[in-house]
């Protein structure tokens, strides 16, 4: 059994997962900061999952 990993900087309570995406947001703020805001938007065509490694060439949903 896969025991659940906890990032050094994580809150209590917060999955590994839940913390990367806090991260992920707090750069995206940083970088819209220095460079302006990201515009523009992303099709739900090109915003899936990628092929899984097996060769499996759709994306599950």
């Amino acid at each position: 059994m896969a025991r659940r990993q906890k990032s050094p900087g994580a809150r209590p309570g917060r999955s590994l997962n839940s913390h990367i995406l806090v991260l992920i947001r707090e750069n995206i703020q940083a970088f819209e900061r220095e460079h302006g805001e990201i515009e523009g938007a992303i099709r739900p065509d090109v915003n899936v999952k990628p092929a899984r490694k097996n060769g499996s060439s759709e994306a599950k949903i």
